[in-house]
């Protein structure tokens, strides 16, 4: 009899981008509620998981992109997504790393490993593309999220700013 707790993940294509749309929806949820007020509104949800969804799909379509769905039981509870790009231009990578542009967990879900199985498999996938070097950003107001990569042993390196260009 197999674990129905157990945490499957398998690489996914253009096909499963629907199944991934509720928990893009709970990572949107997540980031308007900790979202410093000061970066101004979110796009409207609609509006985001479009420019989301295509963003999606162009890079699977491109080939330079993954897509990693979690799941338990069949159902979808996390999914990841990472483009594939050069590497850094100043500090010694490889020719190629990636980016995990998106790591999602539905919120019952979080803390029971399926964002670990997730890494993991990601982890998998750069290996057999022979990627050594990758990034992920988090913001900064996610404390679990920080927490959790400080866990996996990933380490700060650079910060980000968001501004507006003054009003003359």
């Amino acid at each position: 009899m197999t674990d129905p707790r157990k945490v499957n993940v398998v690489r996914a294509g253009l096909e499963r981008l629907d199944e991934v749309e509720p928990l893009w929806r709970s990572l949107f949820d997540h980031h308007a509620a900790i979202s410093p007020p000061s970066l101004g509104p979110l796009h409207p949800y609609e509006q985001a998981w479009h420019l989301r969804r295509n963003f999606y799909e162009s890079g699977l379509k491109g080939g330079r992109a993954f897509l990693l769905v979690a799941e338990i039981s069949r159902e979808v509870v996390g999914y990841a997504y990472a483009t594939i790009q050069s590497g850094h231009q100043t500090w010694q990578t490889g020719e190629r790393m990636a980016e995990l542009e998106t790591l999602a967990v539905l919120p019952a879900e979080r803390s029971r490993g399926v964002g670990t199985a997730l890494l993991n498999a990601f982890y998998d996938e750069l290996r057999l593309q022979g990627i050594r070097d990758f990034s992920v950003a988090v913001l900064i107001t996610n404390d679990r999220a920080i927490k959790f990569y400080g866990r996996q042993k990933l380490i700060p390196f650079t910060t980000h700013y968001l501004g507006k260009v003054p009003e003359i």
